[in-house]
């Protein structure tokens, strides 16, 4: 098995995977970033969490904001395309649920 955030692997844009499936899947959605750092200064560990929010499937007309990912790297980047990567999996996942009619 291998890692699918190995460096040698060629780039893959999570983020942008994201983002495009987002739009295409209708309805009002926002994604939110909370990026924090810690360590010493020469080896920094970045955390990324993706916040989106969804349409309630319920008959209530609400919005929630949840956490569909969190991930942390070695930078920013890094740390951002893994939880994309989590949060796009998760929402593919949801939606599927949905479409199909099982119960979350």
């Amino acid at each position: 098995m291998f890692d699918i955030f190995d460096p040698t692997r060629p780039q893959h844009h999570y983020r942008t995977e994201l983002n495009n499936f987002l739009q295409v899947n209708g309805g009002p959605r926002r994604l939110r970033w909370e990026t924090s750092q810690h360590g010493p200064q020469h080896e920094l560990i970045w955390t990324a969490i993706c916040y989106t929010t969804l349409p309630s499937t319920y008959s209530k007309p609400t919005v929630d904001e949840t956490e569909y990912g969190r991930a942390s790297g070695h930078t920013l980047g890094h740390a951002k395309e893994r939880a994309a990567h989590m949060t796009h999996r998760a929402l593919l996942f949801q939606n599927f649920r949905q479409r199909t009619g099982m119960v979350a």
